[in-house]
Parts: C-alpha cells; sequence; structure tokens
C-alpha cells in the first residue's frame, strides 16, 4: 500500500514539474541504496565466513534463491536461505561456495561475491544517478 501511495504522489507532482518528479525518484533510489549499503556493510565487519554446499533453492518473485548448508565457527551445522538470487539456479545444487554470514542471524547469510554482496546497491544507485541526471537535464 506505501508504495502504490507514493507512486501516486509522484504521477501527481510529474503533472506539475518533471525534474521534480524525477529529482524524488533519484532521492528514493538513493535511499535505498544507502540502506542496502549499510546492510551489506554490517554484514561485512560482523560477518563470518565458512565454506558451505548449495543444497536447494527457494523460489521467490520468480527468483531463484540458493539454500546453502555450512558449519558456523561454533560446529553447528546451519541451512540458510540467501537473499540474493538469480532467475536462473546458480550455482548449481552441490556446489561448493564461500560464504558470509551473521553468526546473530539477523543479516542471515550471502555468497560471498562481489556481485551477490553489492551488486544490487549498485543498481540501484546507478538507477538513481540516471535519474538525477535526467531531472538536471530536464529543465
Amino acid at each position: 500500500m506505501p508504495i502504490a501511495l507514493a507512486f501516486i504522489g509522484i504521477g501527481v507532482v510529474l503533472l506539475f514539474s518533471v525534474p521534480l518528479a524525477l529529482g524524488l525518484i533519484s532521492a528514493t533510489l538513493f535511499l535505498i541504496a544507502g540502506v542496502c549499503f549499510f546492510h551489506d556493510l554490517r554484514l561485512s565487519r560482523r560477518g563470518c565466513r565458512a565454506q558451505g554446499t548449495v543444497v536447494d533453492f527457494m523460489l521467490e518473485e520468480e527468483c531463484y534463491l540458493p539454500v546453502v548448508e555450512f558449519s558456523d565457527r561454533s560446529g553447528v551445522t546451519r541451512r540458510m536461505t540467501t537473499r540474493t538470487g538469480r532467475g536462473i539456479k546458480q550455482p548449481a545444487c552441490g556446489n561448493r561456495v564461500r560464504i558470509i554470514y551473521d553468526p546473530d542471524g539477523k543479516s542471515g547469510c550471502e555468497i560471498d561475491t562481489f556481485f551477490r554482496r553489492w551488486g544490487v546497491t549498485l543498481m540501484i544507485a546507478g538507477l538513481g544517478v540516471l535519474f538525477a541526471a535526467g531531472a538536471r537535464f530536464a529543465e
């Protein structure tokens, strides 16, 4: 519901000022990118690394999220679903992967590659830059 209200608000602003609407979209994207950045930064600082095995995939909104099984630093076997997925099942089940996980369990785990950890943040920030440029040149 809040997203629908945001789109309605942007639509109203767009009727009066294209640069303002593009600027608001840009600011929203930068805010979302900032939240993603701090979430990933928290996982980088507090997280522990381990070797894990992809054992399954969870389908969520047409995106396959890898389910990884690993032993934490206490030797306890854990099974967690990553937050970042793709439209295809990758890496394949049975593949060994390096992961980073939150020992408190608050931030979950992620396969420890640059794109899987920072890709979403960079794409959202990139869209923010495009909308900001559009706002600047729409004047």
